[in-house]
């Protein structure tokens, strides 16, 4: 016993002792022979490969130099992988920046860029874009490389093996011009074998055509579930498909799909498209799919003679379209989800074929027009080709939750379509089925159009086929997108049919999306949405890292609201005029200046002479009210960020009625003369044409102090201020207990400290409970709408307009660092596709702009 015990750990110590870790830093001045920090490689093309064996570890400092790119040369061993991942030492644990990753066709190999190893892993898929980037260090990206290209890329053998976790990726070949070239976040080319490929908690965004793509496995294809695994990872911002995948074997896990590229329409644009040879082994399941252009999920599966497609779990999503997607008002959008048997165009379709295993199960879908969800074939006799006679077994589509969905077309037929031609052998042309073999139980179809069709039979009302479906309307949260089932819900909550007998096969049926138990009481809710009590608007009551409010005005605000994606609540909302709401920005659209991609603002813009208010002036303003249950209203702790982009004031000095009013021009106010009130924008009476933040340290409107934004933030070289413009500018600044900071484009500015600990929203005679934040205006503790009814004779709020643009509002309810709020400058204006982590101690930056 002595002596094997003896024989192990001599036999682990040599293990051990052939695990080396190697250093790469562009930075470093020593040997270069990559043994450590001192004498590392220069940069990644320096990187002595054979010397790298299985079990070894390469680590890239975050330098001041991008590097070129990785090309990996060898595999490492099952057990015992080649690691690439981020330098994990003070001075070393920073962002890193790629220009591209190439597996070749090497296996065993692992790209880790995690900041920290011993993060918690997310468990919430509406948290991701606050989430991942906290521990994000690896940024893989180019924009113009001459010709087609891809951020990683995996041939032959490659497929198999290996992971990528912890990456950014994007943006890719987003401002080349014309269609001759292709830009692709992760490709799979020419794959002989595909097996246990993983891609985790990764960053997928403004990629020119699919964020994912995979044409084809020239060898067998997988014929089981998990082949290729894509789970907790973000994909936004594609000019093509988010995933296009033309085999068998993916699985799709905790994801968000995000909106579609603005300005480019490449192919056929949907989130995920099935296409190809692909026929099942396909899992979606507890992810987010929103805004595409054609389609959030199409499957065109090849059916062959006598062939099965399947299986295929499609589970606990969220497919919606916000109500001002440009998209769905152009009636571009084709499709919402549908499952095709299908053959390539103009081929001979095959007399019998089978759809077995096909699960539809506690999904939620909203606002998709056109066809929101099919099951089925494609025709057989047009342009593109299937089957005559498709039978379909082993099969379920229950516990959906649609809402709204056809709304253009309230009186067609097929808003929710399972179809079908009768039972097995009653035809040869048609789509066959029995009604045990496809059960379609317990689904909500709500909203103007209400139609269901099902075994042969369509009807205008799904409630028509009972077994527990129904058309009426639960209490659902939609302004916000988060499709939670409200507390008094009684037609949703605990009205599904109970699916626990699949979660032997599926596990993944036991959660949902944001990480609720879907069996934890008497019987899971209807919907991807699992009720639990305590979550705020779908997240979680224990916030992530802070962020309380997010206006990223990614919308075209034509409904009256700009959309708050901190998941509390704190929507913008639209008053005005007393029965003309007119005050409101309009949508535009800009290049963001540090990352030079494409983004949506909100204009805003006002007009002399209006008649409103002591200064006859009135202008666009957004109101937050949500401040006491949003957790606005007092804050000891805070950061405040905004981009503005100033425009000269309408009118100059044509006017001469008050035109120190012109001057002014809040971007931000929380309230005005008592203690906590604060305010971001222009002071005229300040006499200097430079921004402020002004806060007032007790309930009197002399008791204001202000700190300076610097030179980063003047608009004119005189005195005209209301002549004055200023480019797109980043202004921060935060709080803690009296200590005030000032940032402009991510430079620390002004120190000022104050008499007082907490920064408040004020009302009306400074109530608290009434409280608003405004922007564009100062809100003079005014009430939200332009009314004659408050402070009469002044009728606030009524100055301070402001004529510009903003874009990316940031609340957090904590102190950023000068480094996580520089690390935001470089990467905005937000949004969640490509917001970089806040920075650890011991920060280098990296000053390179991309």
């Amino acid at each position: 016993m002595l002596k094997f015990l003896f024989v192990s750990v001599v036999m682990l110590t040599l293990s051990s002792a052939h695990s080396a870790q190697w250093y790469v830093d562009n930075q470093a001045a020593g040997a270069n022979s990559g043994e450590s920090w001192t004498d590392a490689w220069t940069n990644t093309t320096a990187i002595v490969w054979n010397r790298i064996n299985a079990g070894d570890t390469i680590y890239l400092s975050g330098s001041t130099n991008m590097y070129t790119g990785i090309t990996a040369p060898k595999s490492g061993a099952p057990g015992a992988p080649i690691t690439i991942r981020v330098g994990q030492d003070a001075g070393h644990n920073s962002l890193v920046e790629l220009g591209s990753f190439n597996f070749g066709t090497q296996q065993h190999l692992v790209l880790d860029g995690s900041l920290n190893p011993d993060f918690p892993s997310p468990t919430n898929v509406l948290k991701l874009s606050t989430e991942l980037p906290r521990n994000i260090g690896l940024k893989i990206w180019h924009n113009d490389w001459g010709g087609s290209s891809q951020g990683i890329f995996v041939s032959g053998a490659a497929g198999q093996n290996n992971t990528i976790r912890w990456v950014e990726i994007g943006p890719i070949l987003t401002n080349v011009d014309g269609d001759s070239s292709d830009g692709f976040g992760i490709r799979f080319l020419n794959i002989t074998v595909m097996t246990n490929f993983v891609v985790e908690y990764c960053y997928i965004h403004d990629i020119r055509n699919d964020g994912i793509n995979l044409n084809d496995i020239t060898g067998p294809a997988p014929q089981h579930f998990d082949a290729c695994t894509v789970r907790w990872t973000y994909i936004g911002r594609t000019g093509d498909d988010g995933i296009q995948w033309s085999e068998n074997g993916l699985s799709v896990e905790n994801c968000f799909f995000d909106s579609h590229l603005l300005g480019f329409y490449h192919g056929h644009p949907d989130q995920i498209q099935f296409a190809g040879v692909s026929q099942g082994y396909f899992k979606v399941v507890n992810n987010v799919l929103r805004n595409k252009a054609n389609s959030l999920i199409i499957g065109e599966h090849l059916i062959t003679e006598g062939g099965t497609i399947g299986p295929m779990l499609i589970a606990g999503n969220i497919f919606y379209a916000t109500r001002d997607w440009p998209y769905i008002t152009n009636s571009i959008q084709a499709y919402g989800v549908s499952f095709s048997a299908w053959r390539p165009n103009k081929d001979v379709s095959v007399r019998q074929g089978f759809l077995s295993g096909f699960y539809y199960l506690h999904n939620t879908m909203y606002f998709q027009t056109t066809e929101p969800f099919k099951v089925g074939r494609t025709g057989p006799n047009g342009y593109t080709r299937s089957v005559w006679d498709l039978q379909i077994r082993n099969s379920a589509i229950r516990n959906n939750l649609h809402i709204h969905n056809k709304w253009n077309a309230p009186q067609a037929a097929y808003s929710f379509n399972a179809a079908g031609s009768g039972a097995p052998g009653t035809g040869t042309n048609g789509i066959f089925y029995s009604m045990s073999d496809l059960p379609m139980t317990h689904n909500i179809n709500t909203g103007p159009n209400k139609s269901a069709a099902y075994f042969g039979t369509s009807e205008m009302n799904i409630s028509a086929f009972g077994n527990g479906n129904s058309s009426a309307q639960p209490s659902v949260e939609t302004n916000g997108y988060t499709f939670q089932l409200q507390v008094n819900d009684t037609v949703a909550k605990d009205a599904a049919y109970p699916v626990e007998s699949l979660t032997n096969q599926f596990p993944e049926l036991m959660v949902d999306l944001a990480g609720n138990n879907r069996f934890a009481d008497s019987s899971p809710d209807i919907g991807a949405r699992e009720f639990k009590p305590g979550d705020i608007d779908g997240v979680s009551s224990n916030p992530d890292d802070g962020l309380l409010l997010w206006l990223n005005f990614e919308d075209a605000l034509t409904d009256g609201q700009a959309g708050d994606i901190s998941g509390r609540g704190n929507h913008a909302t639209r008053f005005g005029h007393l029965n003309t709401p007119t005050n409101w920005p309009t949508a535009s659209t800009y290049i963001r200046p540090v990352t030079g991609t494409p983004a949506k603002a909100a204009q805003f813009a006002w007009q002399p002479g209006t008649g409103w208010g002591l200064y006859n002036k009135s202008g666009d303003y957004m109101a937050v009210t949500n401040v006491t249950a949003g957790g606005l209203q007092s804050l000891n702790q805070a950061t405040v960020m905004l981009w503005v982009k100033r425009d000269a004031a309408p009118d100059g000095d044509l006017d001469g009625l008050n035109e120190w009013q012109d001057d002014q021009g809040r971007y931000i106010c929380s309230g005005y003369g008592y203690s906590g009130a604060w305010s971001v924008g222009m002071f005229s009476d300040r006499g200097i044409p430079y921004a402020f933040v002004r806060v007032y340290t007790n309930n009197s409107a002399n008791s204001d102090s202000y700190a300076w934004f610097g030179e980063g933030s003047r608009v004119s070289t005189g005195r005209n201020i209301n002549e004055g413009t200023l480019p797109w500018t980043h202004f921060a600044f935060s709080w803690n207990n009296g200590i005030l900071k000032t940032y402009c484009n991510g430079t620390n500015i002004d120190n000022v400290t104050l008499p007082i600990n907490t920064l408040t929203v004020r009302g009306p005679n400074g109530n608290l409970s009434t409280g608003w934040i405004g922007l564009g205006c100062d809100t003079h503790n005014g009430n939200p709408a332009l009314t004659p009814l408050d402070d009469v004779g002044e009728q606030y709020p009524n100055h301070a307009w402001f004529a510009g643009e903003m874009d990316d509002v940031m609340i957090y309810g904590r102190v950023l660092s000068n480094e996580e709020i520089k690390a935001v400058y470089r990467g905005s204006p937000l949004n969640p596709a490509t917001r970089p982590p806040p920075a650890p101690s011991g920060l280098r930056l990296q000053l390179n702009n991309p």
